[in-house]
């Protein structure tokens, strides 16, 4: 686990830990967990604090327009 990771660890999800990590997507539970783990590992190239930030800034950029994308669904109708 890399610095940027054990900093995450520390505040995400209940009990979880970023260790716990594997590149089998069968042996994981919390996906979005896992997302973070990888982003931010020395496989991904996440090489210092700034690039950190910066992939988790664009995270929150895709999740807010998956959330929107749902929310004008559901204005449409959809259940």
């Amino acid at each position: 686990m890399n610095k940027y990771q054990e900093i995450c660890n520390g505040v995400y999800g209940d009990g979880w830990e970023i260790a716990e990590f594997s590149e089998d997507p069968e042996h994981n539970g919390d996906t979005l967990a896992e997302y973070v783990a990888r982003e931010l590992s020395d496989s991904e190239e996440c090489d210092s604090i700034d690039e950190a930030i910066q992939r988790i800034f664009f995270a929150i950029d895709e999740l807010e327009q998956v959330q929107m994308a749902l929310v004008k669904a559901k204005a449409g109708g959809v259940a």
